[in-house]
C-alpha cells in the first residue's frame, strides 16, 4: 500500500488555478488586502448534524466510520496549520473554505470537491511576505486503518487512481491537514511580488544582491587563506627534505 508521502509526486500534474480569484494588490504595496474569513467550523445550512469534532488547536476531525451509505456533503471551514515549504521558509497558513462530498466505494472513501484559502509566504525575488490566494480541487480515496479498512479493495502501484490514495491511521480525518497537504501540492514553485500585483522593493533587491556580492568576496578570501596556508606547508617541507 503507497503510503501518504506518495502524495508528492502528483505535485508535477496539480497547479492551482487562482487566477480568477487573485485579489488586487493595493498600489505599491505588494500584500493584498485579505478576504474576511468565515467562522470556523461553519456547515451548510440543512445538512443536519456533521460527525465533526474540534481539535484542541487548529483542524477539526471527521469520523467515516459513522458515514451513511448515501454518503455526506461537507461545506465547512478549517483552521490550517503552517508548514514549511522550498527553502526551508515557512507558509503561515489560516482558514480554508472546503467544499467536499464524500462517499463510499469499493477502493475507499472518495473525497472529491474543491478548496479556497490564502497563506502568507515569502516573494523568491526580494524576500517580501506575500499574501498569496490558493484554490483547487479535491480528489482522493480515504483509507483507513484497522478492520475499517479491509472492507476496501488494495490499489495496484502502477493504478491511476493509486496517486489519490490517502492512508489514515484510524478513522478520523485531520480536515486542516487534509487541506495543507492540498495548498503544498498547489502552491507553484515560485512566487513573486507580481503575483499578487505587486512589485518587488528595489531596496530589498539591492540589499539582497550586496549580501551576495559581500558572501562571495568573504568566500573568495577563504580559498585564498587557504591556498596561502598550503603554499606555507609546501615550503617548509621543502626544506626539511633537503636537510
Amino acid at each position: 500500500m503507497p503510503s501518504p508521502a506518495t502524495g508528492a509526486s502528483r505535485r508535477s500534474r496539480r497547479r492551482s488555478d487562482t487566477s480568477n480569484w487573485c485579489a488586487s494588490a493595493t498600489p505599491g504595496c505588494p500584500v493584498p488586502t485579505p478576504d474576511p474569513v468565515r467562522p470556523a467550523a461553519r456547515l451548510a445550512p440543512g445538512r443536519g448534524p456533521a460527525i465533526i469534532r474540534a481539535l484542541r488547536g487548529a483542524g477539526m476531525l471527521f469520523d467515516i466510520s459513522e458515514l451513511a451509505p448515501t454518503g455526506r456533503h461537507l461545506d465547512v471551514t478549517v483552521e490550517v496549520p503552517d508548514f514549511e515549504w522550498g527553502d526551508a521558509q515557512v507558509v503561515a497558513c489560516g482558514a480554508a473554505h472546503l467544499v467536499v462530498d464524500l462517499r463510499r466505494t469499493r477502493r475507499g472513501i472518495e473525497c472529491t470537491g474543491r478548496f479556497e484559502t490564502r497563506v502568507e509566504l515569502s516573494c523568491s525575488r526580494c524576500l517580501a511576505r506575500l499574501a498569496y490566494p490558493v484554490a483547487g480541487a479535491v480528489r482522493l480515496f480515504i483509507l483507513p486503518g484497522g478492520a475499517l479498512g479491509e472492507q476496501f479493495e488494495a490499489m495496484e502501484e502502477d493504478d491511476p487512481d493509486a496517486v489519490d490514495l490517502y492512508p489514515i491511521p484510524g478513522s478520523e480525518i485531520d480536515l486542516g491537514e487534509l487541506v495543507r497537504e492540498q495548498v503544498d501540492l498547489a502552491l507553484p514553485y515560485r512566487v513573486v511580488c507580481a503575483d499578487v500585483g505587486g512589485e518587488c522593493s528595489r531596496e530589498a533587491l539591492e540589499a539582497l544582491a550586496g549580501d551576495a556580492e559581500e558572501a562571495e568576496e568573504a568566500r573568495l578570501e577563504r580559498w585564498a587563506e587557504l591556498r596561502r596556508f598550503r603554499n606555507r606547508l609546501g615550503r617548509g617541507g621543502g626544506k626539511r627534505g633537503s636537510d
